[in-house]
C-alpha cells in the first residue's frame, strides 16, 4: 500500500496509463479492503468512483474519510460538490 500522497499519486497514475478506470478501482478497492483505516486507498477510491461516475460510492468514502478525519480538505470538498443539488462536479484529477 503506498504510505505516502507521492507513492499513491504514482501508483495512480500508472494504472491510468495501463488500462480501464475499472481497472484501477479495482486495485484500490483492494487496497481499501486491506486497510480500511487508511485515508489513502479510500480517498483515491473514491476519486475513482467519480471519474467512472460512481457518485453515491465516491460520497460515501468521503464521508467515511470525514469521520475519522473531519478536517480533511479535499474529503470536504468533493463531499459538498456532490451534495450541492443541480452542479455536476467534474471529477477531481489524481
Amino acid at each position: 500500500m503506498p504510505e505516502s500522497p507521492y507513492s499513491a499519486q504514482k501508483l495512480g497514475e500508472l494504472l491510468a496509463s495501463m488500462g480501464s478506470p475499472e481497472e484501477s478501482i479495482q486495485v484500490w478497492e483492494k487496497l481499501h479492503e486491506l486497510h480500511p483505516a487508511a485515508v489513502i486507498p479510500a480517498l483515491y477510491l473514491a476519486r475513482e468512483y467519480e471519474k467512472a461516475g460512481r457518485q453515491e460510492e465516491a460520497l460515501a468514502l468521503y464521508e467515511r474519510i470525514l469521520v475519522n478525519h473531519p478536517e480533511h480538505e479535499e474529503a470536504l470538498t468533493r463531499k459538498r460538490a456532490l451534495e450541492t443539488p443541480g452542479t455536476n462536479p467534474p471529477a477531481p484529477s489524481n
